[in-house]
């Protein structure tokens, strides 16, 4: 599967409404759900508009991962970026998980000119996959407790 990486844009609003909507059960397996408000329309535009004012302001990099027919299959996001270390964020649809998306996803996005050098990722222990697309892509564990087990990349120079 052919899949890129663009950049959270104006114009993938719906496509983003629609993936969030169809996948909120299968997220909500994983991480804590939203809530309700989250997917009203108007709340979802303004929460989507926030995002894209954090990106401009270069405190956060948001990537809408698409497959070759332009749909939106997954997200993958560098967050809280400060002194050029950011937390690293992704999730897959729940039909396109386990094809190796995320894996591909993130060696792209390693591959950009990104604004960090050093990157976290945390997954709870049980989610073996997310930990096998970080160690593959070069995070290295640096520890783990009771509810995450933690990862950092650092950039080559």
């Amino acid at each position: 599967m052919n899949i890129f990486l663009v950049a959270l844009n104006d114009a993938d609003l719906k496509a983003v409404y629609e993936f969030e909507k169809m996948n909120r059960a299968y997220f909500a397996r994983f991480i804590p759900d939203r809530g309700d408000d989250y997917f009203e329309q108007d709340f979802f535009r303004e929460q989507y508009q926030y995002l894209l004012n954090e990106q401009l302001e270069g405190q956060s990099e948001f990537y809408l991962i698409k497959n070759d027919r332009g749909r939106v299959i997954g997200r993958m996001n560098v967050v809280e970026i400060k002194n050029a270390r950011g937390f690293l964020g992704y999730r897959i649809g729940e039909s396109d998980a386990g094809k190796g998306v995320a894996s591909t996803a993130l060696e792209q996005l390693l591959r950009k000119d990104l604004s960090v050098t050093r990157m976290i990722g945390k997954t709870t222990p049980d989610n073996i996959g997310s930990q096998r697309v970080m160690e593959k892509n070069g995070f290295r564990r640096t520890h783990e407790d009771d509810d995450f087990v933690y990862f950092e990349w650092m950039k080559m120079s």
